[in-house]
């Protein structure tokens, strides 16, 4: 098994979506928001520091983080996709050299539980792998682990595509983990 450092947590929030008549952000879910949720399941988990990227409706998101161990990360352009998230999260992150990655995790799938990004990080231990993408439904994607060394190639993604692009380009490096939980995300009642 490698030597452990540690491991950030970025929640990306960013973007906004109202076509379900309010923020999906505040949308409750077993008596929490979605993004209470999220920041509660990251700092349940073994992952520190945890860093939230939000744009859209940033009062919202503001609000229901108050008093929680969290860096805020603020995306000027949340409508130009998940990697203007992505690159501000990154941005904070440099300001820890003790990390070796970081876990992305989408605010809105509500299942994941810090056990599950536990088992992401991990897998990462186990294989030594730098990128341990999350499979469920024939599918791999977040939450996922993503090494220090891909951390610059995430900083220059643009567009919508999230952490995609770069686990096509280094197949060699990715694993996947099981995680049925991370199957449900809210962006499918958009």
């Amino acid at each position: 098994m490698m030597p452990r450092r540690g491991v950030a947590l970025l929640i990306l929030v960013a973007e906004g979506s109202q076509r379900i008549g309010q923020p999906r952000q505040s949308l409750p879910v077993r008596e929490r928001s979605l993004i209470r949720r999220a920041v509660e399941t990251g700092v349940a988990s073994a992952c520190r520091p945890i860093v939230v990227a939000i744009g859209a409706h940033s009062e919202v998101v503001r609000h229901e983080l108050q008093l929680l161990p969290v860096m805020i990360a603020y995306s000027q352009r949340p409508a130009s996709g998940i990697n203007s998230s992505l690159r501000v999260a990154m941005e904070a992150l440099t300001a820890f050299d003790d990390i070796e990655g970081t876990v992305l995790m989408l605010f809105d799938q509500p299942l994941v539980t810090a056990s599950a990004l536990n088992r992401i990080v991990e897998a990462h231990y186990v294989t030594g792998k730098d990128i341990v993408a999350s499979e469920y439904d024939d599918v791999s994607g977040e939450p996922l682990y993503i090494g220090r060394c891909f951390f610059g190639e995430i900083a220059s993604l643009n567009g919508r595509h999230g952490a995609r692009p770069i686990m096509d380009r280094h197949l060699e490096h990715v694993t996947t983990a099981y995680l049925d939980d991370a199957a449900f995300g809210v962006d499918a009642l958009d």
